[in-house]
């Protein structure tokens, strides 16, 4: 996603530790509402960046987005058919 296509935004930038020594700067920001089948996601701060993770995964080419247990955890409960490409979640912020 690029940074630019939300202009009015403010735009700050983040250290990013991940798993292995290496860290890299992102850009973090509010982002629109997201919205995965019926579980909608608001006010969350998103940080993009050109992560090793991404790489890793083979989805650099792709639009990706990952999403932590501090987001996850609002709702109660989810479930993740990644054979099927669903998700489900009922309760919470659902």
């Amino acid at each position: 996603m690029n940074i630019g296509s939300h202009p009015g935004r403010p735009l700050t930038v983040a250290t990013v530790y991940g798993a292995t020594t290496d860290v890299v700067q992102g850009e973090t920001q509010l982002a629109p509402p997201i919205s995965i089948e019926q579980l909608r996601i608001t006010d969350v701060t998103l940080t993009y960046g050109d992560f090793h993770i991404f790489e890793v995964w083979q989805l650099r080419a792709a639009p990706a987005l990952i999403i932590g247990m501090d987001i996850l955890g609002t709702v109660g409960a989810i479930t993740i058919d990644f054979q099927h490409q669903y998700v489900i979640c009922r309760g919470g912020d659902c």
